[in-house]
């Protein structure tokens, strides 16, 4: 059971995906389709960002299947922007069991039952799953934003390097990446009306691999947010599907920082949580 709960926990930071959060009222339309790029789409989506400097998930609750296995779990999440993203992971008991801990230049995995703790580099995961994952990833898919610097969003080559428009169905654009050394392109379904994204992730020889899905989006505070999201993850070493409800979400609001002293808890490396 621990290293299963380890693996799920693991697992929700390999989908490597920028989010888009829209504000209520819809973007402009590019009229001539014909001629938009991938700059248009991707700036225009960017327009739509609100701020997000707090952000308070007291609950959600997560179907899993993990191969055959199927867990319901609940959670929590908190995050400070550009410091700390922190996600707690409790069984149908209500006790935390899990917790992972995002910072800049590592993630930390706890677990609470058996006072251990693992404390890596984001390059691991780059090395062992070739999945380029950092802090700023984590971030974008907490805060529903772009997957970019602030540099990077006012940089019209870094996102045509980025992006290319590909193609467009009746409702959405479709945009990939370049291919990176380990053949994965990044990968968004913008819809026409407002330019939200539907759905992102990486693909494979145009395989979704990993990829989440928004639907049912829920006004907080004149924040739009999805409260149901699923994520897929189909990797050579396993599968994983999860449908997420966000029960409650606060934005920018003061939030208390809830860490974890590790003196009282032993080191140990990352495989004891998850077989990589």
């Amino acid at each position: 059971m621990k290293k299963a709960f380890g693996v799920i926990v693991i697992l929700l930071i390999f989908v490597s995906c920028s989010l888009q959060k829209r504000k209520a009222q819809a973007i402009e339309p590019i009229k001539d389709s014909v001629n938009i790029s991938a700059i248009d789409i991707v700036t225009r989506a960017i327009k739509a960002e609100q701020k997000i400097k707090t952000m308070n998930m007291s609950k959600f609750d997560m179907q899993v299947q993990l191969g055959e296995a199927r867990y319901v779990l609940h959670g929590a999440m908190t995050m400070q922007k550009d410091s700390l993203v922190s996600i707690k992971l409790q069984p149908m008991i209500g006790i935390e069991v899990f917790r992972l801990e995002f910072f800049k230049d590592k993630f930390v995995v706890y677990d609470k039952m058996n006072h251990t703790y693992s404390e890596s580099p984001y390059e691991i995961l780059l090395y062992e799953l070739g999945i380029d994952i950092n802090f700023q990833t984590v971030q974008s898919i907490v805060t529903h934003t772009w997957n970019m610097t602030d540099v990077e969003k006012q940089d019209s080559t870094f996102i045509a390097q980025k992006y290319h428009y590909e193609t467009q169905t009746d409702s959405t654009y479709i945009l990939f990446g370049n291919i990176n050394v380990n053949n994965y392109v990044t990968y968004a379904e913008v819809t026409k009306n407002n330019f939200e994204i539907k759905t992102v992730g990486y693909a494979k020889k145009r395989n979704l691999i990993h990829y989440v899905d928004y639907s049912d989006n829920k006004m907080v505070k004149k924040i739009l947010f999805p409260h149901n999201i699923k994520i897929d993850l189909d990797h050579n070493k396993f599968y994983f599907t999860a449908n997420i409800t966000v029960e409650k979400v606060i934005f920018n609001e003061e939030i208390t920082k809830s860490t974890i002293n590790t003196e009282k808890y032993k080191r140990v490396p990352l495989n004891s949580y998850f077989e990589l």
